[in-house]
């Protein structure tokens, strides 16, 4: 598998531990996980797929991409952006949320919050049909359940990224019995996968 490493550059203050906690909670297994300051996820990009690790450095963050075929380093490093926004002003939005008395106390203790993003739009459509009324917890070992029996299995190498979430096409006639959804929520996120 060829290397790249991405260097994405953001603009303090920025709360990467944060981030790592709303990840970790939320974490599909087989797809991906934070372990330490580190997350890591399997990805499929254009005719390219593999694994990424990222973690941060001074000023910005470091991805180090493994890949099997051609990887396109724009789409990667739009992704990782948009899923860590770091295209976010913190001096703007902290300027802007002093001025509220009930938020510049919150932003004095927590500065440099940031909004989590997303890696695939489906793959979070998906995991907001299995979130209903279940926990964060519920619907992490469901989204897990669905990439490890529906997810193309990713190159040996890694001994708990196995899998890449489902796209539509892998589950819009997918048998979804047997994973612990309702028969309702199966036929949701079937649906969902078919429009």
């Amino acid at each position: 598998m060829p290397a790249l490493t991405l260097s994405l550059a953001y603009g303090q203050p920025y709360d990467w531990p944060a981030l790592l906690r709303f990840f970790a909670a939320r974490a599909i297994p087989g797809v991906d996980e934070v372990e330490g300051l580190a997350y890591r996820r399997t990805f499929a990009i254009g005719r390219g797929q593999g694994r990424l690790c990222i973690s941060p450095a001074k000023g910005a963050l470091i991805a180090e991409i493994s890949t099997k075929g051609k990887a396109d380093e724009v789409s990667l490093a739009e992704k990782l952006r948009r899923l860590f926004d770091l295209d976010a002003s913190g001096k703007r939005i902290a300027a802007h949320l002093k001025r509220d008395d009930r938020l510049s106390g919150s932003l004095k203790k927590r500065p440099g919050l940031r909004v989590p993003g997303v890696w695939d739009p489906f793959e979070l459509g998906v995991r907001a049909i299995l979130g209903q009324q279940v926990s964060v917890a519920a619907a992490s070992t469901l989204a897990g359940r669905i990439a490890m029996k529906f997810g193309k299995k990713t190159t040996k190498g890694h001994a708990t990224l196995t899998h890449l979430f489902p796209n539509a096409e892998d589950l819009g006639e997918a048998n979804l019995s047997g994973l612990g959804l309702t028969t309702r929520r199966a036929a949701t996120v079937t649906g969902f996968a078919r429009d």
